[in-house]
């Protein structure tokens, strides 16, 4: 049994530090990012915005991507009635009651494209859901669910 165990115990931390490669910041070898981008809005269900309709793709009443880059530095990108904004700050992967997030530390303090119940501390955090899928958290206050899926961009071969 001990052999077993033993026997197991590489495959048991390679599986372990490989499914982590999933969320890993992206590749400054390679010059690859990750892009979040924004695919659809769901109502929350809590005051005024219970009632708001889902939306998706370009029925959103605005357009966002997340670009994460090697250095764990961020920078969003959102566009809402013809108007562009940017904004950016540092990311990290962080584990908070056995689930896993993306949180984003803005550069701005108090920063209109803070996506969350509160704005004071500058963080923004989205679930991850799987290798390709996060949600943003704004949902359990007074915003909408965000859904992002989760591709790498700027890939040179």
């Amino acid at each position: 049994m001990k052999k077993m165990i033993l026997c197991m115990l590489p495959v048991f931390i390679l599986g372990i530090f490989s499914c982590c490669d999933d969320d890993a910041k992206p590749d400054p070898e390679t010059g690859c990012g990750m892009e979040l981008k924004l695919v659809a809005t769901k109502p929350n269900g809590y005051g005024n915005l219970g009632d708001v309709v889902g939306l998706s793709g370009e029925n959103m009443t605005w357009q966002e991507s997340i670009f994460l880059l090697s250095n764990a530095t961020f920078v969003k990108h959102y566009e809402k009635d013809g108007v562009t904004s940017e904004e950016g700050g540092t990311y990290a992967y962080v584990t908070s009651d056995g689930l896993n997030f993306l949180e984003l530390t803005y550069t701005e303090a108090k920063n209109p494209l803070i996506e969350s119940c509160t704005t004071a501390d500058s963080k923004e955090r989205i679930q991850v859901i799987s290798a390709t899928e996060l949600h943003g958290i704004w949902g359990q206050c007074d915003g909408p669910t965000l859904v992002y899926t989760k591709t790498p961009y700027h890939c040179e071969d």
